[in-house]
């Protein structure tokens, strides 16, 4: 009986997984990633270690697991392309100069979104120094994530993330175990600073000044003094809020503590029909969830009230730890505890598009380049 329940939940598991291999497969051709042998050979990888992943979620049930080793693999790995490409296009490392920038060819990522948004619904204009097609089709990406998963674009979707929720995890235990709630305050101040500071100066002052992510993509050719500054701000945020922190605290800090579009995402969790929901009956007060959770989104008072706070990533973590299945995703509106199981799935099928739609066109590509310098010692075509 135990065989023939296995066997069913092996089918089943396939086929909730083969629409995303359809897909993901469908988009690779689509999108070129089948070109030469060795970017075939980069996506047929790629493809069966982000359809592995995706089955051992609905397999395994764990869902941070095999999330995480997708998001962090997606981190690590973009920089190589990202980094080639660049060099390629003006034949400088990792450096951008002011006739770039003057040329409006700065590559942009979805954390230029909160600099532009303000001037852009006011004033008309958009004040990135990057081309048009590529921030219109940023944003429009993200608005329809944005409405469906909220801040879950966190755990899912961001292709820096992956840096910190790492370095988050190789330690067993954290050395600092306390931190204040209000720190969960500061991303929204840095949120409401950048959108004023950016309309005020036209300028993408938090791109220019504090993003952590400069250290490993992109930045100014160091030419003045005022940019040798911002490079060491730079890299000390990455070297503090990216590696430092995340492994004496188990969290995710500079996403948790500084980030201002993940502090906008947490607003539009109040918008996503998407939420974790603790079942209250079922809850025993272990307290595991609330020491799991990477950005303090869970805490006593959730344990009573059964909610997750507007910081939650709906990474899963919290699901996955939990004894007693107490917690779940849920769709606002409904009765908890009630068709678990379909929720869940209705969750994942976005999370997990988001997730590939990301990792493939940062995977492929940097796969691609890896192999590149195996066969020609140079990332470089």
């Amino acid at each position: 009986m135990e065989a023939v329940l296995t066997r069913k939940h092996l089918i089943h598991s396939v086929m909730l997984t083969l629409p995303l291999t359809v897909l993901s497969v469908a988009l690779s051709f689509v999108s070129g990633m089948f070109g030469s042998s060795f970017y075939s050979i980069s996506a047929v990888m790629t493809l069966v270690f982000v359809n592995y992943c995706f089955f051992q979620i609905f397999y395994t049930g764990k869902i941070d697991r095999y999330r995480a080793a997708l998001f962090i693999t997606t981190a690590l790995l973009f920089p190589i392309n990202f980094i080639a490409q660049n060099y390629e296009a003006r034949n400088l490392f990792m450096t951008l100069t002011f006739e770039d920038v003057l040329g409006a060819q700065t590559p942009f990522c979805h954390i230029g979104i909160i600099q532009v948004l303000g001037t852009l619904l006011t004033k008309k204009i958009i004040i990135f120094p990057g081309v048009i097609t590529e921030i219109g089709s940023t944003i429009i990406i993200w608005l329809a994530y944005a409405l469906v998963l909220g801040r879950g674009w966190c755990s899912w979707g961001c292709f820096w993330g992956g840096w910190d929720d790492g370095f988050s995890r190789l330690r067993k235990k954290p050395v600092i175990q306390k931190i204040h709630k209000n720190i969960l305050y500061i991303p929204f101040a840095v949120l409401l600073a950048t959108v004023l500071t950016s309309a005020f100066t036209l300028s993408t002052q938090y791109c220019w000044w504090i993003c952590p992510f400069k250290a490993v993509s992109e930045f100014l050719e160091i030419s003045t003094a005022k940019i040798i500054v911002q490079t060491v701000v730079f890299v000390s945020l990455f070297l503090g809020l990216v590696i430092v922190f995340p492994l004496l605290t188990k969290k995710r800090t500079q996403c948790a503590f500084l980030c201002p579009f993940g502090a906008m995402q947490a607003l539009t969790n109040r918008i996503s029909p998407f939420d974790v929901i603790i079942d209250t009956d079922r809850c025993v007060k272990c307290g595991r969830c609330i020491e799991s959770c990477q950005f303090m989104a869970l805490n006593e008072k959730s344990l009573l009230t059964g909610k997750s706070s507007i910081t939650c990533t709906k990474c899963g973590r919290c699901i996955d730890v939990c004894p007693r299945n107490a917690i779940s995703y849920h769709i606002k509106g409904t009765k908890i505890g009630i068709n678990t199981g379909v929720k869940r799935i209705l969750f994942l099928y976005p999370a997990l598009f988001l997730s590939m739609f990301f990792t493939g066109a940062a995977i492929i590509p940097s796969v691609y380049r890896v192999l590149l310098f195996i066969a020609t010692g140079s990332f470089i075509e």
